[in-house]
């Protein structure tokens, strides 16, 4: 199995350091504004060592969920205001939390 998964979460471009993984606004494609009241989570996921873009990684936000496409970018859409776990996994991967 592969150490881990470096993520790159959008977050309206706050930056932070959890454990090992990065989080930061992606240079990636932003999607269209959510409807008033909603949020957006978005990013790439990449390789912890290798720094390349990991295709099919699922990406699950409570009850949402999406996987990642050909560059490794994830977006989920219309979330309520509110606090999630966010889990990303993929076969010979370590899944990571946040």
């Amino acid at each position: 199995m592969k150490n881990g998964i470096k993520i790159a979460l959008g977050l309206g471009g706050i930056a932070a350091v959890i454990g090992l993984f990065k989080l930061f606004a992606p240079k990636a494609k932003q999607p269209a504004p959510p409807p008033a009241g909603l949020g957006s989570l978005y990013g790439v996921v990449t390789d912890k060592t290798t720094s390349k873009p990991i295709p099919g990684v699922l990406v699950v936000a409570d009850s949402a969920s999406t996987q990642t496409d050909n560059i490794g970018y994830y977006e989920i859409t219309n979330l309520t205001p509110g606090d999630y776990s966010v889990v990303f996994s993929k076969n010979g991967y370590n899944p990571v939390t946040c």
